[in-house]
């Protein structure tokens, strides 16, 4: 019988796996598979408002990258600069779940 920690890393294998909901993508220099979802931060925005607030005229434009812990090189922090596929964005806010890095990344628009 598997045990907890068994059964979760079988799971995120599926949810990062390419053929499944993962994708390849370049994170400050290296490919590395993730899942990006834009659509969790629509409800968020009904919620609450992001850290870092913009100016008349600026949208922030974000995004959640979910990542395994154990492809990043180490644990990214709020302020944070970080490239994905060659375009510059803040990371806004980071979470760490059952050996996933949930990061928002945001970027001054307009």
């Amino acid at each position: 019988m598997q045990n907890i920690k068994e059964l979760v890393t079988e799971d995120l294998a599926v949810f990062i796996n390419p053929d499944e909901f993962g994708e390849i993508h370049n994170i400050d220099g290296k490919d590395i598979t993730v899942v990006i979802d834009a659509d969790t931060l629509k409800e968020k925005s009904i919620n609450g408002a992001s850290a870092y607030a913009t100016h008349s005229g600026i949208m922030l434009s974000e995004f959640i990258l979910y990542v395994k812990c154990e492809d990043m090189d180490e644990k990214p922090w709020i302020g944070q600069r970080m490239v994905l596929d060659g375009a510059d964005y803040l990371v806004t806010d980071v979470a760490e779940n059952a050996g996933i890095f949930q990061i928002t990344l945001g970027a001054n628009i307009g």
